[in-house]
């Protein structure tokens, strides 16, 4: 058996040997044409991650700010974040000045960007209904409605059936018990009741 096998090694060997070349060729010719990874597959991870964290520092760098004026003692522009209000803002404007009217200032009024909150005078007449304003806002259309927090006794007696003495008493009760959290809760002013609320509802607001 072994001297066949070895007859057979004998007569074919020069096969064997060739064969085993082009074995050789084969690899080489595979190992070195291949396809190559290129430039732009090798860098696609670390780009997209560069990418990632530029994006992250970028939502990170928007700032947002509120201007600041009126009766307080540090007037100017604040930086602000989404979830602060009036009343943390001008308490970084050092707080209201002597002579501010805090019951024309809505405290718990949400910030926005480029907001413009005026902190007014006592006794002093503003033309604007608001003291705190978006200065990007759109002036809504048709007939302005009054706000009942800020109105002077002239512009409550715009309201129907609101003549100077009631206006005098929502001024007294606003100055007493603070800002109307709804336009109902006018109905707590001595002399006007849920049924007078009813009738005017459709001509004031409270902001």
């Amino acid at each position: 058996m072994n001297k066949e096998i070895k007859e057979w090694l004998e007569t074919h060997k020069i096969w064997l040997a060739v064969g085993g070349v082009v074995a050789v060729i084969a690899l080489g010719c595979f190992f070195f044409f291949r396809p190559q990874p290129t430039e732009k597959e090798i860098s696609f991870s670390t780009t997209s991650s560069t990418n990632t964290s530029e994006e992250k520092k970028t939502e990170k760098v928007t700032k947002m700010y509120v201007d600041v004026k009126g009766a307080v003692k540090k007037a100017g522009m604040y930086e602000i974040t989404e979830e602060m209000r009036v009343q943390d803002v001008l308490d970084q404007a050092g707080g209201f000045a002597e002579n501010a009217d805090k019951n024309r200032v809505n405290l718990s009024q949400k910030l926005e960007d480029q907001m413009v909150i005026y902190v007014p005078l006592i006794d002093e007449k503003v033309e604007e209904t608001l003291q705190t304003q978006n200065v990007t806002a759109k002036e809504s259309e048709g007939e302005k409605k009054i706000n009942i927090n800020t109105a002077d006794v002239s512009e409550l007696q715009k309201i129907t059936g609101i003549g100077a003495k009631k206006a005098e008493t929502i001024l007294e009760d606003r100055k007493a018990n603070g800002s109307f959290a709804s336009v109902e809760d006018l109905a707590r002013v001595k002399g006007i009741g849920a049924k007078t609320v009813e009738k005017i509802k459709d001509q004031i607001c409270v902001k």
